[in-house]
């Protein structure tokens, strides 16, 4: 007795969907990558007949159930390990597990490390730093048409319109610092940070600190960089404020590009007589050390668990073929926590 039922095989999706084999089979394998619209025709087609690997097959473990995320090495910044922390409640709550892999990119460049990472059978891929100022070309092409989605955290000057993102208001944030310490009573102002060159953090943030000083006719509005070393450490909040206070001693308002830095200043102005908030009032990106400085310094905060749960509803939403020909670039502003360095008495 003859059998009616024909195994489909990868050939009839590839024939169904009008694409190789072979894109059938990186689709599958989730290795190299394809456009959107190449996705979309492989999988309708894997639906419409039911296709399933052979049951030895790697594809036949279920990548959908994990997601990565890619963090820089151990630098003893507290807000990527509790963003780690924070992208695997999420993903759990969405269903899936999460990865984390620790990037080195002294030795190896984004797109090397991309094409490592996708090896993995992952559902998704969330990037959240990368020291360099731009992607190259190849890179924003590989991160488009890749066969695993890949969303990053930007904090790029100007995004890449084609990329899915979350996106890092800073220079809004600074905005921000600008108007409540003005509202302060300060008149002359300081940026303290790393140089604009190097740092997109910085870039961002000491270009909107400018802007709001000048939208508001402030008299004095300065940005004071120092270059980082192996180290990020107060002696540069303080070299920095230092270097300010030559050039203007009357500086009564400091916004500082972390609170590294703000430890440093406050070092700084302590040494030089100067009273906080009574003389200088200090605001700071970050909220690591923050709380516990003397006075204890407000902060502009992004929460690790907004951004990673709008980083995993995106990578959800970005299981469906469908949906991942419609970029989306979603932007998070941190918040403003007031705490005694810019009140009037403490």
């Amino acid at each position: 007795m003859s059998n009616s039922f024909q195994k489909v095989k990868m050939r009839d999706v590839a024939q169904r969907a009008g694409v190789s084999p072979a894109a059938v089979s990186r689709y599958v394998n989730g290795t190299g990558y394809l456009s959107c619209e190449m996705q979309c025709k492989i999988q309708h087609a894997i639906d419409e007949l039911n296709y399933l690997p052979d049951e030895d097959h790697p594809s036949r473990f279920p990548r959908w159930k994990v997601f990565g995320i890619l963090l820089p090495p151990f630098s003893g910044a507290h807000f990527y390990s509790e963003l780690g922390a924070q992208f695997e409640v999420n993903a759990n709550r969405a269903g899936f597990h999460s990865l984390a892999f620790h990037l080195d990119f002294g030795t190896h460049t984004i797109l090397d490390l991309l094409k490592e990472v996708t090896k993995e059978r992952l559902a998704g891929i969330f990037m959240v730093s990368f020291p360099h100022m731009e992607f190259t070309e190849e890179e924003v092409d590989f991160i488009a048409n890749s066969s695993i989605p890949i969303l990053y955290l930007s904090d790029f000057i100007t995004p890449y319109p084609t990329l899915n993102c979350i996106l890092l208001k800073n220079a809004e944030a600074a905005a921000e610092a600008v108007r409540h310490l003005a509202a302060a009573g300060c008149r002359r102002l300081a940026f303290l940070g790393p140089p604009a060159a190097i740092n997109k953090a910085s870039a961002q943030r000491g270009a909107g600190f400018l802007a709001q000083a000048a939208r508001l006719g402030l008299p004095y509005a300065k940005v004071f960089e120092v270059e980082l070393g192996r180290q990020i450490e107060p002696e540069l909040g303080r070299r920095a404020a230092q270097n300010a206070f030559s050039d203007e001693p009357n500086i009564d308002g400091l916004l500082c590009w972390s609170d590294v830095f703000a430890a440093g200043a406050l070092w700084h102005l302590r040494q030089s007589g100067r009273a906080v908030p009574g003389q200088v009032r200090v605001v700071t990106f970050n909220n690591e050390y923050s709380p516990y400085l003397c006075p204890p310094v407000t902060a502009l905060y992004l929460d690790p668990a907004e951004v990673t749960q709008r980083a995993v509803e995106q990578l959800c939403r970005l299981q469906n073929p469908a949906e991942r020909m419609i970029t989306k670039q979603i932007a998070i502003q941190p918040a403003l926590i007031v705490r005694p360095s810019t009140l009037q008495s403490w």
